[in-house]
């Protein structure tokens, strides 16, 4: 782009010679990344270069003709642009899988078809991306996982330098081998992914994140504070308020971990700060207004932390309030689970704070939150910071 500008520099300046030569070589690297917007805008200046400037018939028919291709793979790329950001919509407005599935079915049927058309780098990444979350959604992720494995194939063979589309597709990998139970290779491709990821970058923050998913499935505790460790310490982490609000709330569950002696982290390197609840619960103002995604997990959290305390007054006004929350809420498919499991919360004090009296009273409710997998998604209102079936065995220990 610093090299187009110059172009548009140079020939504002009457410098046309080098303004072409440029073009030429901004043209192949364009052509290397499938750039084709890139690609579009070059052809117009040589088009109009060989045709009447510097004339040259067979160069000027070459560029016009690769111009109105290009065109036409514009067009198409726009339209798969089109159905993936409509998706991405439906996902964060938390619609029915059903209404998302349908529409999902009927896109990537079309953009089939663009892909035959057009071998375009842009179609093929919006295509296996909605192939890929078709499935996710309908909770099959064998075929996920092999959609997965067909595109990394893909962009590792294709021509068009794509690394960063098969760094992502390694992560929706790594998400299907986690829903499958594959953990050993799940942590090897998040591993993978972090080395080849900007430190404090974006993708690097979600791969620690993955990292702290993967962790906390296996009960890894020293691992989920190694994660959080390494992140709270990056200094970029607190300059994306809403990603360091949500790492702040994992810190908390950490910190829950060591005050009850469910860990010792021993001569462990990772040391957290002191925390103190009431500094936490206004650190995360961000969460604290959404109703039905991380908001849950910080209701959770500060209900613990009572716990733990003793403070057993302020607990009954707590769960009263969790049960007017969940059920103003806590209504739709995507929250089942946080409803399911607040339900369990609140029949601590009916049980008298007994573990045993406790598992009795939940029995029915613990069959159906485990009847219900955790999926893992990047949508707040889906996401648990420990999986509740993990959790519950930590509340039990409490």
């Amino acid at each position: 782009f610093k090299d187009w500008s110059t172009i548009n520099l140079l020939l504002n300046r009457g410098a046309r010679s080098p303004a072409i030569k440029l073009c030429h070589s901004l043209l192949n690297l364009s052509i290397r990344y499938d750039f084709t917007d890139m690609q579009i805008l070059i052809c117009r200046i040589l088009t109009k270069h060989y045709g009447f400037i510097d004339i040259n018939k067979k160069k000027f028919l070459k560029y016009e003709k690769l111009l109105f291709d290009k065109l036409e793979v514009l067009k198409a790329e726009l339209k798969s642009e089109s159905y993936y950001n409509y998706i991405s919509y439906l996902h964060l407005e938390n619609k029915k899988n059903n209404e998302l599935i349908n529409c999902i079915e009927e896109y990537t049927l079309c953009l089939s078809k663009l892909k035959k058309s057009y071998n375009s780098y842009v179609i093929n990444y919006n295509y296996y991306q909605l192939k890929h979350y078709k499935y996710f959604l309908k909770k099959d992720y064998k075929t996920a996982k092999s959609i997965c494995l067909e595109a990394i194939s893909y962009f590792k063979n294709s021509k068009v330098d794509s690394k960063i589309s098969e760094f992502l597709f390694k992560q929706n990998l790594h998400i299907c081998l986690l829903q499958l139970g594959d953990l050993r290779e799940a942590r090897k491709l998040i591993v993978e992914n972090i080395k080849n990821a900007q430190p404090g970058g974006y993708n690097w923050l979600k791969e620690w994140h993955h990292y702290f998913i993967w962790a906390a499935t296996c009960g890894n505790y020293i691992d989920m504070l190694k994660a959080v460790h390494t992140v709270l310490n990056n200094p970029k982490t607190k300059k994306i308020e809403p990603v360091y609000e949500l790492w702040i709330v994992k810190e908390a569950y950490i910190q829950l971990l060591l005050k009850s002696n469910i860990f010792n982290t021993g001569s462990s390197k990772y040391k957290l700060k002191k925390f103190r609840l009431g500094k936490f619960l206004n650190e995360v103002p961000h969460y604290s207004k959404d109703k039905r995604g991380y908001n849950i997990s910080i209701l959770i959290i500060h209900l613990l932390f009572l716990i733990t305390r003793k403070n057993y007054d302020t607990v009954l006004q707590r769960i009263d309030a969790l049960k007017q929350y969940s059920h103003r809420y806590l209504k739709n498919d995507q929250t089942f689970r946080s409803n399911c499991f607040i339900k369990m919360l609140c029949k601590i004090p009916d049980a008298n704070y007994h573990p045993i009296a406790l598992e009795r009273h939940t029995k029915k409710l613990y069959e159906k939150l485990s009847n219900t997998s955790y999926a893992y998604s990047d949508n707040p209102a889906e996401i648990e910071v420990i999986p509740y079936e993990t959790l519950w065995e930590i509340v039990l220990e409490i």
